[in-house]
């Protein structure tokens, strides 16, 4: 009967609402640091918010006295805990939380996803949740986030299979760019995720990530470290450079670039060592 077609349609509207809420609704805990003396920088200022889905729930006191980096990561770790309480009371830790960390430029390669939840079980933020990171500079700059909002359009919703997730690499055996040639690099070539197999901004390779956030790069990803940063070593094709780049390509090919978070998940538990800062993963 027509009336009983309706009312099916109402019902199928509703629980399609509700499921979309779930999924939506997941717990987003969002630190940025801003630094209080740029020369040196060595003290910063911590911002923090839990979101759920796009609900700001929490906006947390971290106070407003500029920390050292050590003092930091005691303060997120306090706050990230507190986050996931509150989420887990609001049904919000039914999908895996997502951590953000806003970092000044010269602070990208810090490893965040290393720092432990305990100090006595040593368990690396990377290995237990969605862990990435973000550009404070491109946050707070007008024609950075236009760069960025344009490359991302290329991209789209992200949920496309794609056989290469990653569409440029980079090598440790790679020639240095000169100045301004990593810029006009990138951006002539269409590409919407770049991966690293070093460390940016090592003497060894001098590769300047600034040039690359220029572009509006919406994706990239790094190890931490490489056998040529860990000896000194000039720069060449290294094993674990290249097995870090393979890895990372057989775990995402024909996914789509949106699953690149839980992929680096993935990848983190295997590569990543406890107690070993410089093992872990940069997502961008």
């Amino acid at each position: 009967h027509a009336s009983q077609v309706a009312q099916l349609r109402r019902v199928l509207d509703a629980s399609e609402r509700g499921h979309g809420t779930l999924e939506d609704r997941s717990a987003y805990i969002v630190l940025r640091l801003d630094p209080w003396n740029p020369r040196p920088l060595d003290h910063f200022l911590l911002t923090s918010w839990l979101y759920c889905g796009d609900e700001l729930v929490r906006k947390f006191d971290v106070g407003d006295k500029p920390l050292k980096l050590t003092e930091v990561k005691l303060e997120a770790i306090r706050v990230i805990n507190g986050a996931l309480e509150i989420a887990e009371q609001r049904e919000s830790a039914r999908s895996s939380p997502v951590i953000e960390f806003i970092l000044p430029r010269n602070q990208m390669n810090l490893a965040v996803e290393s720092w432990s939840m305990e100090e006595e079980d040593d368990l690396p933020l990377g290995m237990q949740f969605v862990v990435v990171i973000r550009d404070l500079y491109r946050q707070k700059t007008a024609s950075q986030r236009a760069a960025w909002r344009e490359r991302w359009e290329r991209v789209g919703d992200g949920s496309a299979p794609s056989e290469e997730v990653i569409t440029r690499w980079i090598a440790c055996a790679d020639q240095p760019f000169a100045r301004g040639e990593l810029y006009r690099d990138l951006r002539r070539s269409d590409v919407t995720g770049a991966g690293l197999t070093f460390p940016p901004e090592s003497r060894i390779h001098e590769f300047r990530l600034g040039e690359m956030l220029n572009t509006g790069m919406p994706i990239a990803v790094w190890p931490h470290s490489c056998c040529h940063v860990l000896t000194g070593s000039t720069r060449q094709d290294g094993d674990e450079g290249l097995a870090f780049k393979e890895q990372l390509c057989r775990l995402s090919s024909g996914h789509p670039i949106r699953e690149l978070p839980q992929i680096v998940q993935k990848l983190r538990l295997d590569i990543t060592r406890f107690g070993d800062v410089t093992s872990g993963v940069a997502l961008l």
